[in-house]
């Protein structure tokens, strides 16, 4: 894909007289937000890059106005100073060229943080949604319970629902016996186990009775 963007900025900006390392660098940036063919004529045709690859020519045709001028005063230190080693130029920050790379730079790093967060809430979606099927599997069959267990749950990069199912239907268990009472926790999707007693959120699980958000006690 670089190389299709080398080629297309080549040919589109044939005019500036640009280096083969001037259009390599500046595709290097497009290449990290085009992922497709079709991408290139509009990318390449964007404000940002034109400003740029003018910046880059205008900069270039400067610092070859400079160049003769600057060799003659450096092979004349040379011939004076046959021992000594001329040190390289400091950085300019108002440098024009460096301020564009910079911009650009931290556009693109701003973009791949937002694809970043987006990726990983899809993601965690994704994960707890399997790991609500499989919890249920296991006889996890109390909807308010097993949202209870689930809500607020921490998603590490490695994690999959099969790595946690275990982990969360001991917090389910824990739960639901905590909620219900010190009845057996349901295998087979029974929301009331058969010997409930007066829990730690017994006031709680009356509230939902009541409100009809869980089926009232035999």
């Amino acid at each position: 894909m670089k190389q299709k963007i080398v080629d297309a900025l080549k040919t589109a900006y044939a005019t500036l007289g640009l280096s083969d390392e001037a259009f390599d660098g500046v595709a290097s940036l497009l290449e990290k937000t085009v992922t497709e063919e079709s991408q290139i004529a509009t990318a390449i045709a964007g404000d940002d890059v034109k400003g740029l690859l003018k910046t880059i020519q205008g900069q270039v045709d400067s610092w070859k106005n400079k160049f003769h001028d600057k060799d003659k005063e450096l092979k004349a230190y040379q011939t004076a100073h046959p021992d000594t080693k001329p040190s390289d130029p400091p950085a300019d920050p108002n440098d024009p060229v460096q301020k564009k790379l910079a911009e650009l730079e931290a556009k693109q790093k701003e973009y791949d943080a937002k694809i970043k967060a987006t990726e990983a809430k899809a993601r965690n979606a994704e994960v707890v949604s399997e790991l609500h099927r499989l919890l249920k599997e296991k006889g996890a069959d109390n909807d308010f319970i097993r949202n209870m267990t689930l809500r607020g749950i921490e998603i590490g990069e490695n994690d999959t629902a099969e790595s946690l199912v275990e982990k969360y239907k001991t917090e389910y268990d824990k739960n639901f016996k905590e909620a219900y009472g010190d009845g057996p926790a349901p295998k087979t999707g029974v929301q009331t186990p058969t010997e409930y007693q007066a829990g730690a959120y017994a006031s709680e699980v009356e509230r939902l009775r009541a409100e009809g958000k869980l089926p009232k006690a035999e």
